[in-house]
């Protein structure tokens, strides 16, 4: 889920900045923040560059099993 917190529009250019959470079973599992900036091109809105930080992070440990040294036969 996103959040603005302040939108700057100036021409054709506007920064979009607040702050994001994803949710699983209803329960934050991560949040952040976010700043995106946009560029106004024949009259439609495009997305120039993007930036987020990651705050928390509440999700399990994921196990990763290295199957590299294992044989097909």
């Amino acid at each position: 889920v996103l959040k603005a917190v302040s939108k700057v529009i100036s021409d054709s250019m506007a920064i979009d900045r607040g702050v994001w959470t994803v949710t699983l079973n209803s329960v934050p599992v991560a949040s952040g923040v976010y700043l995106t900036q946009w560029h106004n091109l024949n009259g439609k809105w495009w997305i120039e560059n993007e930036m987020s930080k990651s705050d928390k992070t509440n999700s399990p440990e994921v196990a990763v099993t290295d199957l590299s040294s294992k044989t097909s036969h």
